[in-house]
């Protein structure tokens, strides 16, 4: 890599390698519509992934109440490990207005919420890893 930043001169390989994980594994934003979900699971786990990446949570410092606008429509609160959610929408035609809790040392994400939209009723809502299971509530 010095020859090359250096003087220019290219590897003499032409595929290069590095040991250990480089970055993580991409992440898709939700779809802008709900009719793309397969299911009510699909459509729960897509909003689980987006409420990680949310820069107003990701960047929070678990200090305090914050919260932000959901990108399609609604708003979600956190106040250390509680979530409000009021017509929170990811994806247009979902929307979900009830509460979470988020264990950090299980990892394990617990919402009860009702539904409006493609999918309409009370669910509850259990992440733990990366399994999302979702039942009537």
């Amino acid at each position: 890599m010095t020859a090359f930043l250096v003087d220019g001169t290219l590897p003499s390989r032409r595929e290069t390698t590095c040991p250990g994980r480089v970055s993580s594994p991409y992440v898709s934003i939700a779809p802008a519509a709900a009719s793309r979900f397969a299911s009510v699971r699909a459509a729960f786990a897509s909003a689980l992934a987006e409420i990680d990446y949310l820069p107003e949570y990701y960047y929070w410092d678990g200090v305090g109440t914050s919260g932000a606008g959901c990108p399609a429509a609604g708003s979600i609160r956190f106040s250390g490990d509680r979530f409000t959610f009021r017509h929170c929408a990811f994806s247009r035609g979902f929307s979900m207005t009830g509460q979470g809790t988020y264990d950090y040392d299980r990892d394990r994400f617990v919402l009860d919420v009702r539904a409006t939209g493609r999918w309409r009723g009370a669910y509850r809502v259990v992440r733990s890893g990366s399994t999302v299971v979702v039942s009537p509530g």
